[in-house]
């Protein structure tokens, strides 16, 4: 995309014009998945980011039992749950232009 900007004084200089081409990233959609869904506590689970997008820089995994884990880019975790019950697991991604995405 190409942004214009004209700049002009109530006086008799010249009008100034520059331009720039801007690139705007593309949405990234996070995904993850996990190696297991259920078992005897406490039980680990190795969670996975299969998010399709070349610039992340951070990933934090929030998981509903109050633990988080924030990485540099895109590699997995491992979590144990240390009770009987169910819990969500969110991921937030920050890709290197600062822009923020996220599973919920």
């Amino acid at each position: 995309m190409q942004v214009c900007v004209t700049m002009s004084e109530n006086c008799p200089s010249p009008t100034v014009q520059q331009c720039m081409n801007l690139i705007v990233p593309g949405n990234a959609f996070p995904l993850m998945t996990s190696d297991v869904v259920s078992g005897c506590f406490p039980v680990e689970v190795i969670f996975t980011n299969l998010t399709a997008y070349p610039n992340i820089a951070t990933t934090l995994w929030e998981f509903s039992d109050g633990g988080s884990i924030l990485i540099n880019g895109t590699a997995g975790v491992t979590h144990s749950f240390m009770t009987v019950g169910m819990f969500d697991v969110s991921m937030t991604i920050t890709t290197i232009e600062g822009c923020v995405f996220d599973t919920t």
